[in-house]
């Protein structure tokens, strides 16, 4: 029983500390947090440098996370001092962490970025091919009258627009590359068929010119769009995919009900 007391009174019972004990205690548990903290800061000052010269050997780049690691704690320090609101302090370091992610997109070297472009652009082919020919091959088997126009006017809208999308979201530092070189793809078959055909050919290039600008154009629009969302929201996002698409459909259906009048300026 005394013991079962002693346990009680030493740890269960809560301990009624005066003003000075506290403040006795704060100070202890202040005092032994910065030699913890010291501790940590002298072996990351052993370990960083051996860690940096490794990066560097293997060609990693470290400004962005310099930059990055500069700017998390300006914020932390500025929101600190001013007792700001948690919920401020995270969405101000969510800002900085994005900007200094898209000005290290912009130092990408240029070989990269092409390399990216056309990883990008035969990623946009394959899911345009793929889809595009499963629908149009779909509506010819329900027996769909216009099967055609549909695909081209509709289907192919909302399929090639979902393609540049997901390069934005995925490769947005290649997003514009990548859809010129898919537009660049899809005119250069047309050209390849448009020449086994004996069409004019620099009228037929002049026409995909104009496309190739027009796919560069809804991209735009749409990376116009997604860039001005913030936090976890996808409005403006999808309100530049339905643009896109819309002036994409526009387009295909501007050239599907001016078909014959095209065809005769191409073969003359």
């Amino acid at each position: 029983m005394n013991k079962t007391m002693n346990f009680y009174l030493d740890y269960i019972q809560p301990v009624v500390y005066t003003e000075e004990q506290m403040f006795l205690e704060a100070n202890r548990l202040i005092n032994e947090g910065i030699i913890s903290l010291d501790k940590i800061k002298n072996i990351t000052s052993k370990v960083l440098p051996k860690l940096l010269k490794v990066l560097k050997k293997f060609g990693v780049n470290l400004s962005p996370i310099k930059n990055t690691s500069k700017s998390i704690t300006k914020i932390l320090k500025n929101n600190f001092e001013k007792k700001s609101n948690p919920e401020d302090t995270a969405k101000a370091i969510q800002k900085a962490i994005i900007f200094n992610a898209k000005k290290s997109f912009k130092n990408i070297p240029i070989e990269e970025k092409i390399a990216l472009s056309l990883i990008g652009g035969l990623i946009m082919v394959y899911i345009a091919v793929i889809l595009n020919t499963a629908f149009l091959d779909l509506f010819i088997l329900l027996g769909i009258e216009g099967a055609d126009t549909i695909s081209g006017c509709i289907i192919a809208p909302l399929v090639e627009e979902a393609a540049k999308a997901l390069m934005i979201h995925g490769l947005p530092e290649a997003a514009l590359g990548s859809t010129a070189v898919f537009a660049g793809i899809e005119a250069l078959d047309y050209l390849i068929k448009g020449a086994s055909l004996g069409v004019n050919l620099p009228k037929l290039i002049l026409l995909k010119g104009i496309g190739v600008i027009y796919h560069i154009i809804t991209a735009v629009v749409q990376k116009y769009f997604k860039g001005k969302d913030t936090d976890n929201s996808h409005t403006f996002t999808i309100i530049g995919f339905c643009i896109a698409v819309m002036m994409h459909a526009a387009f295909n259906i501007t050239v599907t009900v001016f078909n014959n009048g095209l065809t005769k300026f191409l073969f003359t």
